[in-house]
């Protein structure tokens, strides 16, 4: 992703105190990992106990709709397997879980009408409804029945907010987004229409992970597992799997080590996606304004470097144990260098008088 569209990308998600957006393969240990990074970040929100458990759980029954919901036959399953979107967003005191899956056609007018129906009635009707829907063995059968988009509705406290776009005449995506707030109002940039921009815009990137937020260590290791553990096993090669993960372990570090903090929050954006033959790793953070010339000059310097070049400084640096001031690169920006052979650019955008936001692009 370049990196005016990572800026551009950063500066939508400026307000969120966490925006994650996941596209690809769903799965329990996926949702299991994004529920501990929600987890981690709903505590330093005002209103976060109030709504963490609504909000774990409503993530894991986003995840069962896409499951429930979205096509099974192989043609079509092929086509959508990498389309299918899940986002989740934090703005105090709201939080927003949306989320987009090819559902067949045959399908659709069946799950407007459930979710027409939901959307008109009361939070004691929807109790009613539910209990109605669990007694009825065949109703619960035929695909969930809507009991999870009854749950969805019931938890978040709020309408469920829908809507379909024709792919073909057998066709459609089903987008579909949950507000959750303890004060019972949500913003007005959390809207649908909003989620639905924000997956047009990365959709032609290839993009798998976006996640914005805090880049401390906390939050840095199940970004991780999120990603060793899913990600990585859809790579095709091991040699690049294992490029691929290293590159990403040392960009997370450098960004949570070299980040400047802003508010006392490392914050920052990375993303992870395929371009052509290539995976791309992208890093967005805020430095210093004084560190822009030592940054340029360093990674300028990597960029002219050879292999065998890179490989013989990094030996040194080891040998020695040589410390680089703040920000210049260190052993962990060698190591990028040395696993991209050198495939890497950069950019830096002014922020104000005291900063810089920081682009860097991988690609392996």
């Amino acid at each position: 992703m370049n990196s005016a569209l990572t800026y551009n990308l950063f500066n939508k998600l400026l307000k969120d105190n966490l925006a994650l957006l996941y596209f690809g393969v769903f799965s329990d240990d996926i949702t299991d990992k994004l529920i501990g990074l929600n987890e981690h970040n709903i505590v330093n929100l005002e209103s976060g106990e109030k709504i963490k458990k609504r909000t774990s759980f409503l993530i894991t029954e986003c995840f069962q709709n896409i499951v429930r919901h979205g096509v099974t036959f192989d043609s079509i399953k092929n086509y959508a397997i990498n389309k299918n979107y899940f986002l989740l967003r934090q703005q105090d005191p709201s939080i927003v879980l949306a989320s987009g899956n090819y559902v067949a056609g045959e399908f659709q007018k069946s799950i407007q009408e459930k979710l027409v129906h939901i959307n008109t009635l009361s939070e004691e009707d929807l109790k009613k409804l539910y209990l109605e829907v669990m007694s009825n063995e065949t109703y619960v059968n035929n695909r969930g029945a809507g009991l999870g988009l009854i749950e969805i509705a019931r938890k978040s406290k709020s309408k469920i907010q829908f809507k379909f776009r024709e792919v073909n005449d057998s066709l459609s995506i089903f987008f579909m987004q949950a507000n959750v707030s303890a004060e019972g109002k949500v913003g007005d940039a959390l809207v649908l229409d909003n989620s639905i921009s924000l997956y047009d815009d990365l959709l032609p990137e290839n993009v798998m992970l976006v996640y914005k937020g805090d880049f401390s260590r906390n939050t840095v290791l199940p970004i991780i597992e999120m990603i060793e553990g899913n990600l990585i096993n859809q790579l095709d090669e091991y040699v690049i799997k294992k490029k691929v993960f290293l590159t990403l372990v040392e960009a997370l570090q450098n960004m949570s080590k070299h980040g400047e903090k802003v508010d006392g929050s490392s914050t920052g954006i990375f993303i992870i996606g395929k371009r052509d033959r290539y995976y791309t790793l992208t890093t967005g953070n805020y430095i210093k304004k004084e560190k822009r010339k030592s940054i340029k000059q360093s990674l300028t310097s990597l960029q002219e470097q050879s292999k065998p070049q890179l490989d013989a400084l990094y030996a040194k640096m080891l040998r020695e144990g040589s410390l680089t001031e703040h920000g210049n690169a260190g052993l962990g920006l060698v190591e990028i260098a040395r696993n991209c052979e050198g495939n890497f650019n950069f950019n830096v955008f002014d922020v104000d008088d005291e900063l810089d936001f920081f682009v860097l692009n991988i690609n392996i």
